[in-house]
């Protein structure tokens, strides 16, 4: 993993390293995939609504939707939290970062 450190390139005197290019280069895809899900979704909104007349209704979660969701993301933290206390190592050396 140590390529990740070297220079990938430069850029107006700076040096550029691999695991800062991957990184953005990464996140700016998970971006654009998020803006073209929402336009997708807001064009789906739209023909829904020029179809039927109502389209999707928009409303805020009710309690036990809230409830459900805030247990639904803590159970996840929890667990994910476990697992990563009872086999640090082993995740590690699947990383190479020991």
């Amino acid at each position: 993993m140590n390529w990740l450190n070297n220079e990938a390139l430069t850029v107006f005197g700076q040096a550029v390293i691999w695991s800062d290019l991957l990184g953005n280069t990464i996140g700016l895809v998970g971006l654009v995939l998020v803006i073209g899900m929402a336009l997708w979704g807001w064009r789906q909104w739209r023909l829904g609504r020029q179809r039927t007349g109502t389209g999707v209704t928009v409303r805020f979660a009710t309690r036990p939707e809230r409830a459900r969701l805030t247990g639904a993301a803590a159970l996840g933290t929890i667990a994910l939290g476990g697992v990563l206390t009872l086999y640090p190592s082993t995740l590690a050396r699947r990383l190479r970062l020991d």
